[in-house]
């Protein structure tokens, strides 16, 4: 022992531990790691050693990397130590505050989004996973409650942990219609950004507003491009500066078309059968919310042939939900099949998909 006290007092980190180890005072070694700054080799003897306060350790080490803003090292404790929740947090904390935002950097915002929703997913996974009972095989009703309380205490008081997709959800729709534009599809672009008016939590309204705007100026959808540039005049998250310039690019634009929509495809709601436009994100009659393909953007209506849709077994990645829609078993998530015959892997969560399956089958492209 007092070898090992000699070692720590001169900073021989390494030599302290061996000697302590000698003597099997594994508490005394851990601390003298923490006392050095040696958090990686605490944690790693703590888990070679099964060191009973080794909770308490890795939360010792996770502040001691935030305060010296060392995020990503954090999350990587976080994860190794099986805390998802934790590891979640700091990700959407990181995504909100990457600097440029969603001007500037989205794919890395995106990226972080998509991190804390995995970690979620795997601690839903880890909480649900729930005992069985030896002999019958069966689970009980009392765990299964239990279980669902301590998932749902643990993820309610944070938004992101809540509704763990929504940060990535948006920041890809936003991606996918910039490059869907960038690429000619001028109407799929369309499609897509009117969905990101269901994310003014995420991103700001001059982003979301300003790609509606210029998509549907470019397909004269010119109702729809109306209102957006009404958010934008209106809003006071614009500086004055930028809502004065909307506000004379608009006057342009409209003195010379009239705030009127071209005619479009109507299908019927999936919930209450009433007529919408295939461009539409919600029901005008019962407020449904369309679900979307992440694939092309494009609202999921029922398909009116069903045979079209896919009946054999799932394949690898892949949920078939029939209808000729898929979901990814991943982020869950739907897909037409038309889609992902094109694409081998999630384009949300980028998971492998299995598209080479002959149970796939071309769906109708509304």
């Amino acid at each position: 022992m007092d070898i090992g006290n000699k070692f720590s007092l001169v900073g021989l980190c390494d030599q302290a531990v061996q000697a302590y180890l000698r003597h099997g005072d594994i508490t005394t070694a851990v601390q003298t790691c923490v006392t050095l700054n040696q958090w990686d080799t605490a944690v790693n003897l703590a888990q070679q050693q099964n060191f009973s306060q080794i909770e308490g350790l890795l939360s010792k080490y996770a502040q001691h990397l935030l305060d010296k803003n060392k995020k990503m090292e954090a999350v990587a404790l976080y994860r190794k130590a099986n805390r998802h929740t934790e590891a979640a947090k700091l990700l959407a904390q990181m995504a909100k505050e990457t600097p440029g935002g969603a001007q500037k950097n989205p794919d890395r915002i995106k990226k972080l989004y998509l991190l804390a929703a995995l970690e979620v997913e795997k601690y839903k996974t880890k909480t649900l996973q729930l005992q069985t009972d030896a002999t019958m095989g069966t689970i009980t009703t009392a765990q299964t409650v239990q279980s669902l309380i301590t998932q749902d205490q643990s993820v309610a008081s944070d938004k992101a942990l809540e509704s763990p997709w929504r940060g990535a959800e948006a920041f890809h729709l936003y991606l996918l219609a910039q490059r869907q534009l960038y690429e000619g599809q001028l109407e799929q672009s369309m499609k897509t950004a009117l969905r990101l008016a269901d994310y003014e939590d995420i991103l700001d309204t001059q982003t979301i507003y300003s790609m509606i705007a210029l998509t549907t100026y470019y397909n004269k959808f010119f109702m729809q491009c109306s209102k957006a540039f009404i958010k934008l005049e209106a809003s006071l998250d614009v500086n004055e500066e930028m809502r004065t310039k909307f506000g004379d690019l608009a006057l342009r634009i409209f003195t010379r078309n009239p705030p009127r929509d071209p005619p479009s495809k109507a299908l019927p709601c999936p919930k209450c059968n009433t007529r919408i436009r295939d461009w539409s994100v919600s029901c005008s009659n019962c407020n449904y919310r369309l679900p979307f393909c992440v694939a092309s953007g494009r609202s999921i209506f029922p398909e009116e042939n069903t045979s079209l849709g896919s009946h054999g077994p799932d394949a690898a990645g892949v949920l078939s939900t029939g209808a000729g829609v898929v979901k990814c078993k991943t982020c869950r998530h739907r897909m037409y099949v038309s889609e992902v015959r094109k694409i081998r892997n999630c384009p949300l969560c980028h998971s492998h998909l299995d598209a080479s399956a002959s149970h796939f089958h071309d769906a109708p492209r509304y």
